[in-house]
């Protein structure tokens, strides 16, 4: 008669390398979640790592200043956040959207001095 081995289920358990992609992965993403996605702005941004570095640094830029800037700052860098996110929806294109974030990082930068 045969012995019967005993079958155990393989699980799969991330590795170093595992972690390091979803790391490098949730690095290249934008400052919102994609999954949210519901327009062809922010669609636009999910898929374009150009994109997605800018919005990285202007939430970064953003979340700094709302922290460490006085209450008129602060009021004044939200109203300009609203105004580029209105701008932002205008744009036909990849180089339209890369410029309002640009000048919107500049705006920022002059804010911080």
């Amino acid at each position: 008669m045969e012995a019967r081995r005993a079958v155990v289920p393989v699980v799969a358990t991330p590795n170093r390398a595992t972690r390091t992609i979803r790391q490098q992965s949730a690095a290249q993403a934008p400052g919102f979640n994609c999954r949210r996605a519901r327009n062809d702005i922010t669609a636009a941004i999910c898929s374009d790592a150009g994109l997605a570095a800018l919005d990285r640094q202007l939430t970064s830029r953003f979340a700094a200043l709302d922290r460490s800037a006085d209450p008129a700052t602060v009021q004044r860098i939200h109203h300009g956040e609203t105004t580029f996110l209105n701008a932002r929806q205008t744009c036909p294109d990849r180089d339209c959207i890369a410029d309002a974030y640009r000048l919107r990082l500049r705006e920022l930068d002059e804010v911080g001095r």
